[in-house]
């Protein structure tokens, strides 16, 4: 008798044993997972530019990980509700970022050594963000949360943008 045989036999004479042993296996996956997450940072949104080369946004804080994700340096941003980051290459990123009212544009140059206020965009929510290169990039904004959107553009890396769509309803995302 194949052991899946027997397995199945015992199982189905003695249905406790199956829901203890289901139990079981349940509870080390669950130790295991939450035990490999022990001493990294929490929640937050992720960007790689590569298998080691990543950074990451959580409240008011940019990480940047240069191995994969094992350790993180840490800055601060003025404005905590950090809602997407997108990099072009290595060293050009945005972070579409909620202050107040007021939607906000974050900037480096420097790969996120440092980190500046670009744009203010009032009484607009930057919903996401994305940059085909350095230069030219794409906005999804809400009027407030729930209402009407637009699609904005750059061909300056963020300096100046211009509406190329506005929806009544809100939008969720932009990829290109």
């Amino acid at each position: 008798m194949k052991m899946w045989q027997w397995l199945f036999q015992v199982c189905s004479r003695f249905p406790l044993f199956f829901l203890l042993c289901c139990s079981i296996v349940l509870i080390l996956l669950c130790w295991v997972v939450s035990s490999e997450a022990v001493n990294r940072p929490s929640g937050g949104r992720f960007f790689f530019v590569n298998e080691r080369l990543g950074w990451r946004i959580d409240y008011g804080k940019v990480g940047r990980t240069q191995d994969g994700g094992k350790t993180w340096e840490w800055t601060d941003i003025e404005a905590k509700e950090l809602n997407q980051i997108f990099f072009a290459d290595e060293s050009h990123g945005w972070i579409a970022a909620f202050k107040g009212f007021d939607g906000q544009l974050y900037v480096t140059a420097d790969g996120g050594n440092t980190w500046e206020l670009q744009n203010v965009f009032p009484s607009y929510h930057l919903v996401d963000i994305y940059f085909a290169n350095p230069s030219v990039g794409w906005l999804a904004t809400a009027h407030d949360l729930f209402s009407a959107g637009a699609i904005l553009r750059t061909i300056d890396g963020g300096k100046t943008w211009q509406h190329k769509m506005v929806f009544r309803d809100g939008i969720g995302a932009v990829f290109f």
